[in-house]
């Protein structure tokens, strides 16, 4: 009897985020509790004992002393999606470092991979491309994912002329034979002539499974679509 296929890994869900920053640091005194230095960003995790919650920190997650950190504390939405968005390498390894989700959705269908494409930022770009590629094992359950508009990650890399991210995406399992729904293939988006070459004469194998599972895309709020209509 043929064993049947392994399913994919299932990304955590992007959701909400609640950071706060320490004004003193503190030594754990058990097991069970958490070392951070004054100024750590800390990630909330449990605060249903009003005295010691749990955070995380880096890698490490324990219990805090809740009268360590600042009272006030900030909720972010999609803060992958931010930070690929700024270029915030930093930010963004911290937020991957603490089980936020490469590759989940904003509003309008982007995943941080497609915002990190559209601003060229190579560094982040990379960076979620490999966290991504560690959790599900290869490109191709995220690579093609269109947005509300239909545009891959490639479209919106290429409509900006990022040759150095469009080489990357191809050569990672990127389909440029994918059209976004005003029927533009990511090389009728480009302006410079080596992008527009390279995309046109690009030999695409198919790869397996390359339609991704809807289970591990789960859509968040507030984010402004990716209009990439060339002005006319």
């Amino acid at each position: 009897m043929a064993s049947k296929p392994i399913p994919p890994k299932i990304a955590p869900k992007p959701g909400k985020v609640i950071c706060m920053r320490a004004m003193y640091g503190y030594t754990a005194q058990q097991e069970d509790e958490l070392t951070f230095n004054e100024g750590d960003v800390l990630y909330l995790v449990d605060q249903s004992d009003p005295s010691w919650w749990k955070a995380r920190c880096g890698r490490k997650c324990g219990l805090i002393p809740s009268n360590y950190v600042e009272l006030k504390m900030d909720t972010l939405e999609n803060p992958v999606h931010d930070a690929a968005r700024r270029g915030n390498l930093d930010f963004l390894k911290e937020c991957l470092e603490n089980g936020v989700s490469p590759t989940g959705l904003d509003a309008s269908g982007n995943s941080p991979i497609h915002w990190s494409a559209r601003g060229g930022h190579l560094d982040c770009f990379q960076e979620l491309l490999r966290s991504a590629s560690k959790q599900f094992g290869s490109t191709t359950q995220f690579i093609n994912v269109q947005n509300k508009l239909g545009d891959t990650p490639l479209h919106l890399a290429a409509n900006k002329d990022h040759e150095d991210i469009v080489g990357i995406l191809l050569e990672n399992g990127a389909n440029p034979t994918i059209q976004n729904k005003q029927g533009q293939f990511p090389g009728d988006l480009c302006h410079d002539p080596g992008v527009k070459t390279k995309l046109n004469n690009w030999n695409y194998v198919p790869g397996e499974n390359e339609e991704p599972d809807e289970e591990y895309l789960e859509e968040s709020d507030d984010e402004e679509e990716l209009d990439i209509s060339p002005s006319s």
